[in-house]
């Protein structure tokens, strides 16, 4: 009878280290699930991300060259004011010399 108990006592305890194993992989497998959740939530933060900073660099370059079109025209405007003077200051001194 004290071989039996012991054989029972070891099966009692070999049982006990296979329930601890299995709780022990099954945490394991938890730790995984979310590991692996973490990771999905991460991929999908930084392709938001790289889509945010495309919209912005879009955006700015839309902002970029309406100014840039805007400018021009200032620009232009501006060489056609200075052209007009000029030639207003031409005809000025045309009359000044007439005068002269």
């Amino acid at each position: 009878q004290g071989e039996l108990r012991s054989a029972e006592e070891e099966v009692k305890g070999a049982r006990a280290q296979e329930v601890s194993r299995k709780e022990k992989i099954k945490l394991a497998d938890e730790n995984v699930q979310l590991s692996l959740m973490r990771a999905d939530a991460l991929l999908d933060i930084s392709e938001k991300i790289d889509e945010e900073v495309e919209q912005a660099r879009r955006e700015l370059k839309e902002v970029f060259l309406v100014n840039m079109s805007r400018m021009r025209m200032e620009m232009q405007g501006m060489g056609d004011e200075i052209l007009s003077l000029r030639q207003n200051m031409a005809r000025k001194e045309e009359e000044l010399q007439a005068l002269a």
